[in-house]
């Protein structure tokens, strides 16, 4: 039998919950409105009532309050990705075959695209006012689109 540990948090003291999966990747989810409830060996995590994370418990590596959201500090391209937004149109430098995934700041994967070729390439939708994860590659860049 498990012993039962509870601690008592206030969200307001924090903006964000950060989970984080066994592969190193970071959601950050906000705080304010959030449950989190356990189901089918999964965690699931629901804000005003729509599910914004589900996640396999085997896969949990920890979870912390924080007011940070990610540990990504800002965006900064290297010499073989470079990312841009105008007009809410994402544009992705990378050679051809680069795998692309779009997610909101609360870790809902948006969208996930392979470059068809070299040079400069649109990638996605549109993308409203708001904070994204954009992650070429495996090395992740947060933007925020006006």
């Amino acid at each position: 039998m498990l012993p039962l540990l509870m601690q008592e948090v206030k969200a307001a003291d924090y903006q964000y919950l950060v989970i984080t999966t066994s592969d190193g990747t970071e959601r950050a989810l906000t705080a304010s409105g959030l449950t989190i409830a356990f189901s089918n060996g999964n965690l699931v995590a629901t804000s005003s009532s729509a599910t914004v994370a589900t996640i396999a418990l085997a896969d949990l590596a920890s979870m912390h309050f924080s007011n940070t959201d990610t540990g990504i500090e800002s965006t900064q391209a290297d010499d073989t990705n470079q990312i841009s937004v105008a007009d809410g149109v994402l544009s992705v430098t990378a050679p051809k075959g680069t795998k692309v995934r779009i997610a909101n700041i609360a870790g809902m994967l948006l969208g996930e695209y392979t470059k068809a070729g070299q040079g400069t390439e649109v990638v996605g939708n549109r993308l409203g006012q708001g904070i994204y994860l954009i992650n070429v590659n495996s090395k992740s860049y947060k933007i925020f689109v006006k």
